[in-house]
């Protein structure tokens, strides 16, 4: 199967998976409201970020792993790729004991982090839930997940995925429902995982049989060069847990778990739009990594240009919806009584932005194998949104918080990552791609205005809600296209689409 088709299909099943998943997720979520309240809600994400710097263990060894797996799969060295995953299920097993480690060094730490009182709960039970959830991602097979991925063929994890999601909403929501039972809602999302990594394991067998039939191991000098590459990985890893991970940590200690529980729910939002974007620049970074392994640079640049591109109209459109409509959305949804402010709402909505290009530079680095180039840039990152998120919290509330992520993402990733990729990636001046996208960031400044005033006439319903997403919508197809039809990239873009159409 060609490149082009299975990326087609990645992004069809992964999208199926998305909007099930978002259906099945808002209705879990109302339930949650409505049954254990905003505290447990807080709670929950409380839990999600303390785990996910525990997945820190994993040094970012799936990314250059992966990495490492797109030539032998072009070339279809059976031998090459039995020898890496076999390394790579000894390394996750590893990482188990050092993430059981770090839990049980944290576990005296907890009622430090989590000051507030949450009744009918054990905190430590809950703990324990956890870190069983962290452990089934490295245990139980979930290694052969990469190799899925390498190979463009995410989708037979998303066909899973949505036999998993249609099982596990429906029985949080009867738990939900019927008991009000925290922690039997968090079992659910356990053994949930377990079973998803156990049937994709079971493809995986079947359709790469091979990789047990060889006694294959790498060699002492390029795993010398593999630990290089993980400890680079792992600095960016710890770059994106932190930005991902810090603001609840920060808000719960400075603010409080209902804090946390009002900002959960537009951050449930931002996740499902994520999803929902993130399958197409999936696909695309395992392509290029193809790509880049067969073709020159000039033709992997002009894929570079037109992806880029692709990001802006995608996170770009989407930052003006959120901006637009997620205190409408929210309204209708749970009520007003859990409204944050519109000012909050711009930032999420730039923070997003921002967040989809930091994401689609990092795909392309690691689709480059560019991990050990300017690899202490993460540390920098790392202490500017710490110092900034402790400072602005006391004078900005939840808005210092968001506003102290935005400055460390665009002080950083937003200007040293571009220069590695150009630099090291392609040989090129950067100077061109900064222009680029300050005109992509003024033009969506524009956008966002203009559907501002336009949709500021109508109510908190969800017709008024309608209404706005429609006009909004129309706004951004319109000086989109009168804004970027100049572009090169913009007609390359415009050919390929058809393309696609056509097959």
């Amino acid at each position: 199967m060609s490149r082009t088709k299975k990326s087609l299909r990645n992004i069809i099943y992964k999208l199926s998976n998305v909007i099930l998943t978002l259906v099945l997720m808002f209705g879990v979520r109302t339930l949650f409201i409505n049954t254990l309240g905003v505290r447990y809600l807080g709670l929950n994400g409380v839990f999600r970020n303390i785990f996910q710097f525990l997945s820190l263990a994993e040094l970012g060894i799936g990314s250059a792993i992966s990495f490492r797996l797109y030539e032998p799969l072009s070339s279809q060295n059976e031998r090459r790729i039995s020898a890496l995953m076999t390394f790579f299920k000894k390394a996750y097993n590893v990482i188990s004991l050092l993430i059981l480690g770090m839990s049980l060094a944290l576990l005296p730490f907890i009622n430090a982090i989590i000051r507030d009182p949450v009744e009918g709960v054990n905190i430590y039970v809950v703990f324990f839930i956890y870190v069983a959830q962290t452990l089934s991602t490295y245990l139980f097979f979930a290694y052969k997940l990469t190799l899925l991925k390498a190979d463009q063929r995410e989708y037979i994890i998303s066909k899973y995925g949505n036999y998993i999601v249609i099982g596990t909403s429906l029985t949080e929501m009867f738990i939900l429902y019927f008991f009000e039972s925290f922690i039997g809602y968090l079992l659910v999302l356990v053994l949930s995982n377990i079973l998803k990594n156990y049937l994709v394991s079971r493809q995986v067998d079947k359709d790469y049989a091979y990789i047990d039939d060889y006694d294959e191991t790498i060699d002492k000098e390029e795993l010398k060069e593999m630990f290089k590459d993980f400890f680079a990985a792992f600095l960016y890893r710890i770059n994106s847990v932190v930005l991902n991970a810090t603001d609840n940590l920060v808000l719960t200690y400075f603010v409080g778990l209902d804090t946390v529980g009002y900002y959960s729910n537009y951050v449930l939002i931002t996740s499902n739009l994520k999803n929902f974007l993130r399958p197409v620049l999936n696909s695309v970074k395992a392509s290029l990594g193809n790509f880049i392994a067969q073709k020159s640079k000039e033709e992997s640049y002009e894929i570079f240009k037109m992806t880029n591109l692709l990001t802006f109209i995608l996170y770009g459109g989407a930052s003006i919806g959120l901006f637009i409509l997620s205190n409408r959305f929210i309204t209708v949804w749970i009520g007003e009584e859990y409204l944050l402010s519109q000012m909050f709402v711009l930032l999420i909505a730039l923070e997003f932005y921002f967040r989809g290009i930091q994401l689609f530079l990092a795909q392309i680095r690691n689709a480059m194998g560019l991990f050990q180039q300017l690899k202490y840039r993460p540390v920098l990152s790392i202490l500017i949104n710490l110092i900034l998120s402790i400072v602005l919290v006391q004078y900005f509330n939840i808005e210092g918080v968001i506003l102290a992520t935005i400055a460390a993402s665009v002080l950083t990733n937003m200007i040293i990552d571009p220069i590695i990729i150009h630099s090291y990636g392609f040989s090129k001046a950067t100077w061109a791609y900064y222009i680029k996208n300050v005109y992509y960031v003024g033009l969506m400044t524009i956008t966002g205005y203009l559907s501002y005033v336009l949709t500021q006439g109508f109510n908190e319903t969800f017709m008024g809600m309608l209404l706005s997403f429609v006009v909004t919508t129309g706004v951004i197809m319109v000086l989109f296209t009168v804004g970027l039809v100049w572009l090169s990239e913009f007609r390359d873009l415009q050919k390929r689409v058809r393309q696609l159409l056509k097959k």
